[in-house]
């Protein structure tokens, strides 16, 4: 599994002081970019050993709320979804790359929470044209029949002779 996230786990002995869409985007990652199963005993073993939890029934309790959560990802956007469940488990449909939008935006979102991953340097121009053309096709496919025009990072570019 993946590293827990360095900001939204914070220890809980009588409340929960996880954050739930962190928790939620951290349990995809895991499945999604290691392409393997993630298990609720497992997640719940990770969070004792870093002393995010100390009993272990409180630890479940996160789980099935993340479960909850991802199992109404799963309803919202159907087969878009990369991941299955078993009881307890989440299975990953396919490996990242099969799903490189859903990959991408679970990469961008979980940023924040791995804040060593964001030390790309000062430009975040090619982060941004990307973000830009995802969300234009995703605007393009969701809305047929509207122009979709760029007005930032994709604009700037159109404009010089370079290419993106």
């Amino acid at each position: 599994m993946l590293a827990l996230p360095e900001k939204g786990f914070r220890r809980s002995i009588t409340a929960h002081n996880v954050d739930p869409v962190i928790c939620c985007d951290w349990l995809e990652a895991c499945a999604l970019f290691e392409g393997t199963e993630v298990t609720g005993s497992d997640v719940v073993d990770l969070l004792r050993e870093q002393e995010i939890y100390a009993e272990q029934d409180f630890a479940w309790e996160l789980v099935g709320d993340s479960l909850s959560r991802l199992k109404e990802r799963k309803r919202l956007l159907g087969e878009g979804y990369p991941f299955d469940f078993q009881p307890s488990r989440i299975l990953p449909r396919s490996g990242w790359r099969d799903y490189p939008a859903y990959s991408f935006c679970l990469a961008l979102s979980l940023a924040s929470a791995y804040p060593n991953w964001s030390r790309t340097g000062a430009d975040y121009g090619k982060q941004g044209r990307l973000f830009e053309a995802l969300t234009a096709e995703s605007v393009k496919l969701s809305l047929p029949g509207w122009d979709v025009h760029a007005t930032g990072c994709l604009a700037t570019r159109r404009k010089s002779s370079k290419r993106w």
